[in-house]
């Protein structure tokens, strides 16, 4: 039986038992929702359970989801990385009014409404109708995972993808390598190559084209993250103002080796950083803060062989 989690914050109980009332016709499915915790309970180990049971991730957008600290630091990274990896399915709900495009990860992804429009706007005169179209999406990404097809999973998850083309370069999952020379950043934070490929991205990726880049994988020091060797990574720019999340795959140029890699990045303090691969037979790297810069982090995964 497939397990579908709803992760909201407190204050948007209200609407959340209203989208309740929608889902709660589904068919062979366990549906959790932060109403299901009991006084008493562990709130923290219940959202931390709920991460590793859900087969499909409801996330409920608003101002509040997006304030609440223990939901960003520990639920979302977590959620991201099995979304990453093909266990789990994440569908971004825009509840209400908010700031939701600056988040970069959750720009990058499809959401609902396809409009991105909130369900609970100002006048509040769709609103049933939104959650009905809602329970039908959910409905549909159901059946698909009852099928036990990561294939047909990903035709409806992936269907609306568009092809783009974007600049190409080459990233070391190994030893570091020397910065593609092809790839410049501007002045204005978007890349520019002599070399282009075309490749399929989500509509939300694709709406900022022009701060993306792909780089091919040299090595082999990330296949425990699902990153081989010619696979293809589609990395967008790391704004300076933003902070690094544990379980995000990052580009790295290392000032005085002027080379360049791709790895976990994690702060040791004094001033220590490690990089960490995901390969067991490679050792991560120490280095200086002042020696790492952060030119970008990985949005996407391409198996070359697919397109």
């Amino acid at each position: 039986m497939n397990q579908l989690a709803i992760f909201s914050s407190p204050e948007d109980e209200i609407e959340e038992n209203q989208l309740l009332v929608h889902l709660n016709f589904l068919k062979d499915v366990n549906i959790w929702s932060r109403a299901l915790i009991l006084p008493g309970d562990n709130w923290k180990t219940e959202f931390a359970r709920q991460v590793t049971k859900a087969d499909v991730a409801i996330l409920f957008i608003t101002a509040n989801f997006l304030n609440f600290d223990f939901m960003q630091r520990r639920i979302i990274p977590q959620l991201l990385e099995r979304h990453r990896q093909g266990e789990l399915i994440i569908f971004p709900l825009i509840a209400k009014h908010c700031a939701w495009e600056m988040i970069d990860w959750l720009d990058d992804m499809e959401v609902c409404p396809r409009n991105r429009k909130p369900v609970w706007d100002d006048a509040g005169n769709n609103i049933e109708r939104d959650l009905a179209a809602i329970a039908k999406e959910v409905t549909l990404i159901i059946n698909s995972r009852k099928n036990n097809s990561v294939e047909s999973i990903n035709e409806f998850k992936f269907a609306d993808k568009v092809w783009m083309k974007l600049p190409l370069g080459r990233i070391a999952a190994g030893e570091p390598i020397e910065i593609p020379e092809s790839i410049s950043i501007n002045e204005n934070g978007t890349f520019s190559n002599s070399e282009y490929i075309t490749v399929p991205i989500s509509q939300g990726l694709a709406r900022k084209a022009q701060y993306l880049c792909v780089l091919e994988v040299v090595g082999h020091s990330m296949i425990d993250a699902d990153i081989h060797n010619g696979d293809l990574v589609v990395m967008s720019k790391q704004a300076a103002d933003q902070f690094i999340m544990r379980d995000y795959v990052y580009i790295v140029w290392l000032k005085d080796e002027e080379q360049v890699t791709l790895k976990h990045i994690y702060d040791e303090g004094n001033g220590c950083i490690r990089l960490q691969p995901r390969n067991k037979k490679y050792k991560p790297t120490l280095t200086t803060l002042e020696n790492v810069e952060i030119l970008g982090y990985v949005v996407d995964v391409i198996d070359y062989i697919s397109i």
